[in-house]
Order: C-alpha cells, then sequence, then structure tokens
C-alpha cells in the first residue's frame, strides 16, 4: 500500500498530508475493483474507512494489514472492527 500511496501521489509518504492518504488508499482500493464497497467519513478526531467485499476473511485479513502498515509508516494509529465481509477502520489525526 505504501508504495502504491507513493507512486500515485509522486513523492514519499511522509510528505503527505493525513487526508491524502486517506484519499489514497480509497482510490487505489476502488481502482483495484476487488471491493463492492470503499468510501471514509472525517468524524472530526479521526477518519473512518468503510470497506465491504465479497472475498472472505482471509481478505479481511489482508486489507487490514496492509492499511494498517500505511497508517503505521506514515506515523499514525488505526484501529480495526472486522467481520468475513467488511472492515471498518478508525485511523487517527494524531498520536
Amino acid at each position: 500500500m505504501e508504495y502504491a500511496l507513493e507512486y500515485y501521489y509522486q513523492k514519499p509518504l511522509k510528505e503527505c498530508q493525513l487526508a491524502e492518504v486517506i484519499e489514497g488508499i480509497v482510490i487505489n482500493a476502488r481502482m483495484s475493483h476487488w471491493f463492492d464497497t470503499v468510501d471514509y467519513t472525517d468524524d472530526g478526531d479521526y477518519y473512518t474507512l468503510k470497506i465491504t467485499h465479497r472475498l472472505g476473511v482471509n481478505a479481511t485479513n489482508l486489507i487490514r494489514t496492509m492499511i494498517e502498515s500505511a497508517s503505521a509508516t506514515y506515523g499514525v494509529r488505526a484501529e480495526s472492527t472486522t467481520s468475513g465481509k467488511t472492515v471498518f477502520m478508525k485511523i487517527f489525526k494524531k498520536n
């Protein structure tokens, strides 16, 4: 995910704004056509990323890991709630 974001924005991840990182995750996820829905909301202290799919629990774990890795590389905390077909992630604006 980090590479995809850096390629998309043509700059290092650390030079991006958090809003760009979130938008980039959503754009790349939509372009992959893996998911039924991908969206996010700005909820004040954090962004909520919402992803639904029909790929099963292993895909859910992969999605969660990719986004948590990108968040950690960027330097913000992420918390996830998942099921076999959904991923809800809070990505906090400050650690």
